[in-house]
Order: C-alpha cells, then sequence, then structure tokens
C-alpha cells in the first residue's frame, strides 16, 4: 500500500492498467476537498458552531442511525449552540469555504469536450448552489437541510446521496444518459467515493485523504490547481 502524501505536495501517479473513455461520456465529481479546498462543508460547520460531531459519527458508521437520523442529530449540535440559525446564514458561511484554483475554467475546458456534468456528493446543498452559479452542471446530487416558514433550520432534511452509496447516483445517470460505466470517469478524495469508483470505467484520486481511495485510482493527484487535473484527464482520455 502506497503511503499518502502531504496535499501542499503537487505529485502524480498513474497506475499500470490502461483504461480507454471514448465517445459520449459522464464525469461526477465529489464536492468537498475536490471542487473546494476544504475537505467537508458539514466540519466546515461544526468548526464554525464550535461542536463535535464524533458520537454521532460513531452511531452512524454502527448503523444504529440512519444517514438521515445522522444528518438530523448533526443540525441538532448546531441548534444547541444557536437557535434560530437562518438559511442566510448558512448561505453566508458556504460562500467563505475556498473554492479550487482555476475552478471554473477547468470546469468550462470538461464541458467543451462534450461530457455530461455532475456533482454527486455528501455534502450541503448550499455549497452545491453556490458553486451552480457560476457553472451550470447537468445533474446535482447532496444534501440539504429542511427550513420553517421562517426560513431557519430544523433538525431534518433531504438525503440526496448516502456517502456509501454514491455508485446508486452513477449508475442513475448512466442509465438515463445512455453512457456505459466505461464512458464514466469519477473524482473523488476519501473513502465516500469508493462505491463512485465502482460504476466507473476511470477513476481520479484528487488530493486523496485515505489510502483506500488511493488503491481504488487509476490516476492519482496532488494540487490545489483544478487546471492540473484538467491536464491529466485530457491527456488520458484524448
Amino acid at each position: 500500500m502506497r503511503g499518502l502524501l502531504p496535499s501542499s505536495e503537487a505529485c502524480l501517479f498513474l497506475k499500470d492498467v490502461l483504461i480507454s473513455v471514448s465517445g459520449k461520456g459522464l464525469i461526477a465529481f465529489d464536492m468537498d476537498g475536490v471542487l473546494t479546498k476544504h475537505p467537508s462543508s458539514w466540519s466546515y460547520v461544526h468548526r464554525y458552531f464550535g461542536v463535535n460531531n464524533s458520537g454521532n459519527l460513531a452511531l452512524y458508521r454502527s448503523g444504529k442511525i440512519s444517514y438521515a437520523s445522522f444528518m438530523a442529530e448533526d443540525v441538532r449540535l448546531w441548534l444547541s449552540r444557536k437557535n434560530p440559525i437562518g438559511e442566510e446564514e448558512m448561505v453566508n458561511l458556504m460562500n467563505n469555504i475556498p473554492l479550487m484554483d482555476n475552478l471554473f475554467p477547468g470546469l468550462e475546458l470538461i464541458r467543451k469536450m462534450g461530457y455530461v456534468m455532475a456533482i454527486v456528493s455528501g455534502g450541503l446543498s448550499w455549497l452545491a448552489d453556490r458553486i451552480s452559479r457560476d457553472f451550470k452542471f447537468d445533474r446535482i446530487y447532496s444534501n440539504s437541510i429542511d427550513l420553517d416558514s421562517n426560513g431557519n433550520l430544523l433538525p431534518s432534511g433531504r438525503v440526496g446521496v448516502i456517502p456509501e452509496k454514491k455508485n446508486i447516483a452513477i449508475m442513475k445517470m448512466q442509465e438515463d444518459y445512455g453512457i456505459s460505466a466505461e464512458n464514466t470517469i469519477s473524482v473523488g478524495d476519501s473513502d465516500f467515493d469508493v462505491s463512485m469508483f465502482a460504476a466507473s470505467g476511470f477513476r481520479v484520486a484528487y488530493n486523496p485523504r485515505s489510502n483506500m481511495i488511493i488503491d481504488a485510482a487509476d490516476l492519482i493527484l496532488y494540487s490545489d490547481d483544478f487546471l492540473d487535473l484538467v491536464e491529466r484527464i485530457i491527456k488520458r482520455i484524448d
């Protein structure tokens, strides 16, 4: 198993197995840590409110609560520090999360290649909405928090993506657009993206944070410049 390299070091590794991606294709991006420099929109909010969700995470990992309940319990943690919390505050918070350098020019280059482009993320929908204001994705799968009639957060939400089951979203798009797994590219950074990789012909670990995602990838890249990622992808599929 290859050891992890520091994310600040721009490095590229290519596995020996060559996978051809040609014709009509789909490219799916995880959002947190792939389109953004911060690894998690959820943890960004946890830090903002000064809470620790390790107890909730342990319950979810052990199967004692569903992902919907996990989301709800995390929101309850926020509300324990401040109540009410308005949607505007959350939108402003998401606007502070730094994006990858040259994100939008890079996305536009991929668009010109004719790919169906999607976000498949367990992250917060407010961040996906922010990114999509500047670039129109064909599909966005993310998780949203419910609001009351006054626009304040409720401890409930809509599960658009269960992190360990991202392959469901990938296979749905493949069916809808008539795209094969062979012509699907997935880009992720964590263990949660391995399921997405399983439904894809070309798998990119971008600033990976675990050995599991590294071992599942065909291309491994460390760089905060999104154009570096796009360049590697274009070279591989041309």
